[in-house]
């Protein structure tokens, strides 16, 4: 029976670590209310919070991530669609993170555990509309596309 019981904590341990959580802040620091938690699955990797109630209106200012491993990135834009001519901010992990907060989403730094690079437009703290999980590879190509010069005439 003890052997049962060790058995079943290993493995839920083991599953929970897998989870990766984000954890909303309405305050820089992760102080003030949370807003919402949001849980990850692998089907789920891009959510507009503008088509859901999970994070009531552009709110988030600061995060907490747990069970997120190397390589993975996570996106939070201003735009709705994830559009990159907007705000936005993306942190790669490069070392597992387990409860790591993340103060504002408008600061670029890098240390042994992220690096987070923030795109400015108008700001982005409070007015989160989107977030994106992925590895390297799998995020859509979210770069803005230089349109194509027309062939230009004078005459």
């Amino acid at each position: 029976m003890k052997t049962m019981i060790i058995i079943a904590a290993s493995l839920f341990f083991s599953f929970s670590s897998f989870a990766q959580s984000v954890v909303c802040y309405e305050g820089n620091y992760c102080t003030q209310d949370i807003i919402c938690r949001i849980t990850f699955s692998s089907e789920k990797t891009f959510i507009s919070l503008k088509d859901t109630t999970l994070c009531g209106g552009d709110e988030i200012r600061s995060v907490s991530l747990s069970g997120f491993r190397q390589g993975q990135y996570i996106y939070f834009y201003d735009s709705p669609t994830g559009n990159p001519t907007d705000d936005y901010c993306k942190i790669y992990v490069k070392s597992h993170l387990s409860n790591y907060k993340i103060g504002t989403l408008e600061h670029s730094y890098s240390d042994s555990y992220v690096e987070v690079t923030f795109h400015h437009v108008n700001g982005l703290d409070g007015k989160v509309s989107a977030i994106e999980l992925g590895h390297a590879g799998t995020i859509k190509s979210r770069t803005p596309q230089k349109k194509k010069e027309e062939p230009f005439s004078r005459w």
